[in-house]
């Protein structure tokens, strides 16, 4: 009698450590919303991860900055976000997000070619260029592109490079009228083999010819 109510009382300790377990994984997972000027890339990827799940992202970094936290040194962004073709206006047209700082293009004709394509900034601004937000990710991130959700919030996704795998990663950045930008990262939870992306095109000006050679 005693065996049956050990083995009972380890039975739920165990239930209840598997409810705790997966409380924990939903508190940190989130379903991520794609808006339509994201789905060539969903559609890429989905062309490499066939059971892609928008739901299957853990939220693996999230901090809270001002614009003004920013020193820029010798970094001149006014002059580095220098390519409209790469402005994302928001809806009200007061804020701008540039998803290629550090790319340096060329003109060829009537089209650009990409001249230097090093590890990717991520530029906030509002219009008249006076106020600045730049997220710098290590070098490993590449940002194939953004969007903006709503007047507040814009989505970048790209991947990440780690022990020769990619991490499929989407960022949020959500601004407020006092200038305060709240960052949040998630990872996709299964990484992917460098070589699989080398059968797909996820950056934005990859999939333009309209506009790029």
């Amino acid at each position: 009698m005693l065996g049956r109510r050990s083995a009972r009382g380890k039975m739920k300790k165990n239930i209840v450590m598997l409810v705790i377990l997966i409380l924990i994984i939903s508190a940190y997972s989130e379903e991520i919303y794609f808006p339509p000027e994201l789905n060539y890339w969903v559609d890429s990827i989905i062309g490499i991860v066939k059971d892609f799940d928008r739901t299957k992202f853990n939220l693996e970094d999230q901090w809270i900055t001002n614009f003004s936290d920013f020193d820029f040194h010798d970094i001149a962004p006014e002059k580095e976000a220098k390519y409209p073709i790469f402005y994302r206006w928001n809806y009200s047209g007061n804020w701008i997000a540039y998803p290629f700082g550090m790319i340096e293009l060329r003109k060829e004709g009537k089209k650009y070619s990409v001249a230097k394509d090093q590890h990717t900034w991520f530029y906030l601004f509002n219009k008249d260029k006076s106020d600045w937000f730049i997220d710098m990710p290590n070098e490993n991130v590449q940002i194939d592109t953004c969007a903006w959700l709503n007047d507040n919030t814009v989505i970048a996704v790209g991947t990440e490079e780690e022990n020769k795998k990619n991490n499929i990663v989407v960022i949020y950045y959500y601004v407020t009228d006092d200038y305060e930008v709240t960052v949040k990262k998630y990872i996709y939870e299964k990484q992917i083999k460098v070589s699989m992306f080398q059968e797909i095109k996820l950056k934005w000006y990859e999939n333009r010819k309209d506009y790029f050679w």
